[in-house]
């Protein structure tokens, strides 16, 4: 199977190098790569282009995002491919799983604001592979995974950081991703919160992001435990770890997780669980929401 992914930097008119070819002529690019997969027998998987816009907030709401100059391009282009143009199996619709819509998309806000998805308008970032795996009908490849492997065209070689969810799931490769969180945990108690996590069939948690503070949690002290009373192995560095910048809600605070040596992050067989539980509550009503994410465990495997 060929994964196609080539037009990102071709159309999006905001890169360092401001490619704005027609939706047109990067077309006739698929159509001469479609015609050359096709006489090797291989199935194709077109994938759809992930909004460019420029922002003045790092992207973390739509308001103070811009589209790129060539908008109407793209949106010509997504529909071509949306349309599964001759010789093309299967569609990945990157565009639709991290944007605002099906035209003038934006790039979606990602977990309320507090982790956007993209850095530079134009490519993902790892943590948005949780949205982009929904665009992945894996039964798809179920006759070619993992037994072989999948071609994959990008403009610029970038591989796993572009499309990454849709391509590293099918590729095996490593890649952070959405394993599950928490809603309003509640700062102002010790006891043990579970935080359900389901992923890919083996997982490390990497990263965990706290956000949305409904008070300053000047007072709270805490860590995430695999196992409940505060035992298991011990994600981050300190079991007392301080929230006090989480100030207001519009602060979030990534605590690194999986640290080697005293205390190493177990690996998860496609779900599990993990704890926040607090030494020190804020003394008040308080909460926030958790996000947590990390890096799945699979065997790379190639044609």
């Amino acid at each position: 199977d060929f994964i196609l992914d080539l037009s990102a930097n071709d159309m999006d008119g905001i890169s360092p190098i401001p490619n704005s070819d027609t939706a047109a002529t990067v077309q006739g690019y698929w159509a001469t790569i479609i015609a050359k997969a096709q006489a090797n027998g291989l199935r194709i998987t077109g994938v759809t282009n992930t909004p460019s816009t420029t922002s003045t907030d790092g992207w973390v709401t739509t308001a103070n995002q811009t589209l790129g100059p060539n908008n109407a391009q793209q949106d010509i282009f997504n529909a071509y491919v949306r349309a599964k143009p001759a010789g093309v199996s299967f569609v990945i619709d990157a565009g639709a799983a991290v944007g605002t819509g099906l035209t003038d998309a934006k790039w979606d806000v990602g977990y309320g604001g507090a982790a956007p998805w993209t850095a530079e308008g134009i490519h993902p970032y790892d943590r948005a592979i949780g949205s982009l795996i929904g665009a992945v009908n894996v039964a798809n490849y179920a006759a070619v995974l993992p037994s072989t492997g999948l071609g994959y065209a990008d403009t610029y070689g970038q591989g796993v950081k572009n499309v990454q969810g849709a391509i590293d799931l099918l590729m095996g490769r490593e890649g952070d991703i959405y394993l599950g969180g928490l809603t309003g945990a509640n700062f102002n108690s010790t006891a043990d919160q579970a935080i359900t996590l389901a992923g890919p069939p083996a997982f490390v948690v990497a990263d965990v992001i706290v956000t949305n503070a409904s008070t300053s949690l000047t007072a709270v002290q805490g860590g995430f435990y695999s196992a409940v009373g505060k035992t298991g192995a011990l994600f981050g560095t300190s079991g007392s770890t301080s929230f006090s910048v989480l100030t207001s809600g519009s602060i979030a605070v990534q605590f690194g997780m999986g640290h080697a040596g005293a205390n190493p992050s177990p690996a998860m067989q496609e779900a599990g669980t993990i704890y926040l539980s607090l030494t020190d509550p804020q003394g008040a009503a308080a909460t926030a929401d958790i996000y947590v994410f990390g890096k799945w465990i699979r065997p790379i495997t190639r044609a």
